[in-house]
């Protein structure tokens, strides 16, 4: 599995030491807390393709896991079940800017306050929401992580 891992992304962003992991097994609450076969870093959406294709053959749980802002258990692995968290944040290029229709693609780790950032330096005026901090893009597309983790729920997915 491991193997597999490394020949999709690289060695260096296959994390699996207790010391590399830690920062990736809770959420900033610190109540959910479990561990992950790896911490997987992808850089193109052929890399994640790739790792879930991988983790599915195996029978492996995927989370991912983007600016790690949650608060509600949504991007920590499973208790009961292997699990690999697909860590977006090195997908976090901003692709377009479209000022005249106000908006911006950018890739899945992209962190909404840097695309805000990037945007008003493109368009030259403010773009984006007030209330935008860390969150990041692709996870918050992948799953709605403000609903409350529950057994048997919680957006994991094989």
């Amino acid at each position: 599995m491991l193997d597999g891992l490394f020949a999709i992304v690289g060695t260096a962003h296959v994390l699996t030491e207790d010391v590399d992991v830690a920062a990736y097994l809770e959420d900033w609450t610190g109540q959910y807390c479990a561990p992950a076969v790896a911490v997987v870093r992808p850089a193109s959406t052929q890399q994640v393709a790739d790792v879930v294709k991988l983790c599915e053959a195996h029978g492996i749980a995927v989370v991912p896991q983007g600016g790690r802002t949650g608060l509600c258990g949504g991007g920590v692995p499973l208790v009961d079940q292997p699990s690999v968290v697909i860590c977006l944040t090195r997908m976090n290029a901003m692709r377009a800017l479209d000022a005249a229709g106000r908006t911006v693609t950018v890739e899945a780790g992209t962190v909404l306050r840097e695309s805000r950032n990037g945007s008003r330096r493109g368009a030259g005026r403010r773009a984006g929401h007030r209330h935008v901090r860390l969150r990041a893009c692709g996870r918050r597309l992948l799953r709605r992580q403000h609903v409350q983790r529950q057994p048997g729920a919680g957006g994991h997915f094989v």
